[in-house]
């Protein structure tokens, strides 16, 4: 295992100098991009404010299982997304504004309190009014979580819904810096939320719904730690404010590889269960109109349709070199996975790796 790993993937501190003392608010941060950020941020001396729905359960047992280490460096604040005088209150005492919420689930019949905070809600609108109001007040920097792929004519709802988001931004925030990872992984997490966990538990339970092109989609599945790394170095650098930077781990698999990676992990047979692409759709389309979180909506399966590969022959695309960061520092899968992944060995149930199995297998040191 590498040193980053041991040590929780740290920011030196010559690295980070200039953003000891800092505040900052961070959209997002119980999400696992944004647990990445907040541990790196935090690791950077950057105090954070951890803003809430009031309609979201489970901030409160988040925290304590995964940021228990950071906690002195952050403060939640519950707040109506709704209610511009509330965002302006989080927003006005911070240097920089981090926004890393996401949606990968439409509001369903069973959330009907969350029908005002879908796609469109999540990944545009809200987002482009912080921005706004970042501005306004003179903030030093934004940052926006997209995704790569994103595309104001995408045939995805997520993708499209970022796509215009960042056409937005760029015109109310001109220095935004935006950030476009590929498919995250993390120590922690839920397996309703993240892909691989979701495959491990779909795994132990039926066999995986694909596609046939599915299965020869491209991703390089990146840390989150290292996402975290990105945003702390591209907010310490002025010369990467205003850039797009499009970021993936060292392995580049397809989905095929991905899914017979996380069978071996798990010491679980891949089962998966071969449906035309018009049939999928519609099975995601029923699963989420009546459940919510259920792991497979009809985006997913849309968004299965492109690569999560970053772009190499675009000038106005950046990389991991333009943030000063060498990749072959990046942590690997099989630095976290197994560990990550643990609960569902052996087709044992499972809902989610927490901290102190991490620590009592000797595998982390934060």
């Amino acid at each position: 295992m590498s040193r980053r790993a041991i040590a929780g993937a740290g920011i030196g501190l010559s690295q980070a100098n200039n953003l000891f003392g800092q505040l900052g608010t961070v959209f997002g941060g119980y999400g696992a991009i944004g647990q990445g950020y907040i541990t790196q941020a935090s690791k950077a001396g950057i105090v954070n404010i951890m803003p809430y729905r009031s309609k979201t359960w489970h901030h409160d047992h988040r925290l304590p299982l995964n940021f228990a280490v950071n906690y002195f460096n952050i403060h939640q604040r519950m707040f109506d997304p709704t209610k511009p005088a509330q965002l302006r209150t989080l927003i006005e005492p911070s240097d920089h504004v981090v926004y890393c919420a996401g949606r990968l689930c439409s509001p369903s019949i069973t959330r009907w309190r969350d029908l005002d905070w879908g796609y469109d809600a999540v990944h545009r609108c809200l987002p482009v009014d912080i921005a706004k109001m970042s501005k306004e007040m003179g903030k030093d920097a934004f940052v926006y979580i997209s995704m790569i792929g994103a595309d104001v004519d995408s045939d995805s709802p997520v993708l499209r819904a970022k796509g215009r988001a960042e056409v937005e931004i760029r015109e109310v925030f001109p220095e935004a810096i935006i950030i476009r990872p590929s498919d995250v992984f993390s120590i922690f997490g839920h397996h309703q939320t993240d892909l691989f966990r979701r495959l491990a538990s779909t795994l132990c339970w039926q066999p995986v719904p694909v596609f046939p092109e599915m299965m020869v989609r491209r991703h390089r599945p990146i840390f989150n730690c290292d996402i975290g790394t990105a945003i702390v170095y591209a907010l310490r650098d002025p010369s990467c404010h205003g850039k797009t930077y499009e970021l993936g781990g060292r392995q580049e698999m397809t989905f095929e590889e991905t899914l017979k990676y996380i069978s071996r992990c798990c010491r679980i047979p891949m089962e998966t269960a071969q449906l035309p692409f018009p049939v999928t759709k519609a099975f995601g389309s029923i699963l989420e109109t009546v459940f919510w979180n259920t792991g497979y909506p009809r985006d997913h399966f849309i968004r299965m349709q492109y690569d999560s590969v970053p772009t190499k022959d675009d000038p106005n695309i950046y990389g991991w070199a333009d943030l000063g960061i060498d990749e072959r520092d990046l942590i690997l899968m099989d630095e976290v996975m197994p560990t990550a992944l643990q609960n569902w060995t052996n087709k044992t149930p499972g809902y989610g790796t927490f901290h102190s199995d991490a620590l009592a297998e000797g595998k982390f040191v934060w």
